[in-house]
């Protein structure tokens, strides 16, 4: 008799789930756990923010609450606490002696490791196997054409080789648990020990996990109501794909500013967890099948592939991420600490409306566009010549859609010490020409005034 313990991270699906689909596969009974670990809203270094802010937790709260949902339809439910995870482990060891497993998602972050090491030690002295998946990568590391440490420093290179000669695996499919479970005829102690835990333990909201005078009111502006959970990102995905299929002028729309359609806006899911890359790959390969295939369904994909990049430049250069040099170590300016000019530029009150109307987006939506990203990051890295690590904290804050890897490559790569050691300046005015020339976007953010017409969409 198998009984293990499926710890959630940063994986807060059911579908293409390694992790929670071995344990279903191995174990007799399973409890799944998940924890809001007090680190994650703990201040940031350099700035001093709130390292998880109003609406990523929002969005976490969100998610939780959904993966929850979806383990009570299979007849399963979510022990949740707040709390470190060791803590709650120690406890499930005592009540569950018999406990024999912990499946659980694999990650390549500093502070993630940290913890990971923790419950290491916990399980070896407990006597207790642990087994890591990476859960949110596209790519298996075994199919991979190189050893991490030979990752190649240029996309180009890097996204040619696993193209010609990497393959993206299968998705797991979970059976139904009940159905499953009954199979194994595994009615035990164990099963009448978890009906005496305590489940109707309240998910933590927003204002039980940050201080309240950082709580925002979501603006009635944002150009997409994002939702966390696991429901809400397939019905994006099936909406973006499928009913509407918007994928095939993505390429064409991906550097838009306004509205809910102009990109997939999969990330926040992505970012959480809620939805599989590989999902998202093998969805576009049946459409492609089904439609037919353009640039646009290529580049979404190519999307995907930047982002393994930093996942997977994140293994190789570990820490070096999150210092001033960069991975490439290389020498810069010593860029000011000052934070009056980091404040006006993170509440929009700098000399360019352009940069402003991001800053608020921002501000008041927790998003903003792949083009307002660039254009802030070179500003504040170039123009206003600040440490591109504030930059990086403030997203880390603010963004629903913060993913370690991703932001803190791209602002390596912006500063200049990243993959690319070359300047990343734009022309802000320029970029506001081409990209907002009307003024459309700008006056959707600066002028209460101007009476919108975007479309807003629910998911």
């Amino acid at each position: 008799m198998t009984s293990s313990i499926i710890w959630f991270r940063n994986n807060l699906r059911l579908h293409d789930n390694k992790a929670f689909y071995e344990a279903i596969k191995n174990s007799d009974e399973v409890l799944p756990i998940y924890c809001f670990l007090p680190y994650q809203f703990q201040k940031l270094s350099l700035s001093g923010l709130p390292k998880t802010g109003c609406f990523r937790t929002q969005f976490l709260v969100e998610s939780v609450e959904g993966l929850k949902a979806n383990l009570q339809s299979l007849e399963l439910d979510l022990l949740i606490r707040s709390e470190n995870i060791t803590e709650v482990l120690e406890r499930l060891k005592e009540q569950f002696p018999h406990i024999q497993q912990i499946y659980t998602q694999k990650e390549f972050a500093s502070e993630e490791l940290q913890v990971e090491d923790e419950v290491r030690e916990f399980c070896e002295r407990n006597n207790l196997n642990i087994h890591f998946f990476d859960t949110n990568s596209l790519y298996n590391s075994e199919y991979l054409p190189f050893q991490i440490a030979d990752l190649p420093d240029i996309f180009t290179v890097f996204r040619n080789r696993v193209e010609r000669e990497s393959k993206i695996e299968p998705l797991s499919i979970v059976p139904n648990s009940l159905e499953f479970f009954s199979a194994k005829d595994s009615i035990n102690s164990f099963k009448t020990k978890l009906l005496e835990l305590d489940y109707s333990q309240a998910i933590p909201q927003i204002d039980d996990l940050i201080p309240s005078e950082l709580i925002r009111t979501e603006s009635n502006k944002s150009a997409i109501k994002f939702a966390g959970g696991e429901s809400k990102a397939l019905k994006r995905l099936n909406y973006y794909l499928w009913q509407s299929k918007k994928v095939n002028n993505y390429k064409k729309t991906r550097n838009g500013m306004l509205g809910s359609d102009y990109s997939t806006k999969f990330s926040a899911w992505l970012a959480n967890g809620c939805l599989s890359p590989r999902l998202v790959y093998w969805e576009i390969k049946k459409f492609e099948q089904q439609f037919g295939s353009n640039e646009s369904t290529y580049w979404v994909i190519f999307e995907l592939l930047w982002r393994e990049f930093f996942r997977l430049s994140t293994q190789k250069y570990k820490n070096k991420i999150f210092q001033k040099t960069g991975i490439n170590g290389k020498k810069i300016n010593e860029n000011e600490h000052d934070l009056e000019k980091f404040e006006q530029w993170r509440l929009g009150k700098t000399k360019e409306d352009f940069v402003n109307a991001n800053m608020k987006e921002l501000l008041n939506s927790g998003f903003m566009s792949n083009r307002g990203r660039q254009n802030v990051a070179s500003y504040l890295v170039h123009d206003l010549q600040l440490d591109w690590r504030l930059g990086a904290e403030w997203f880390e804050s603010q963004l629903i859609d913060y993913d370690v890897y991703s932001n803190w490559g791209n602002w390596c790569y912006v500063a200049g010490v990243g993959h690319d050691p070359r300047s990343r300046k734009f022309n802000i005015q320029r970029q506001s020409n081409i990209y907002d020339p009307d003024r459309r976007y700008i006056n959707f953010w600066l002028d209460t005034d101007v009476q919108q017409k975007c479309l807003f969409t629910n998911f």
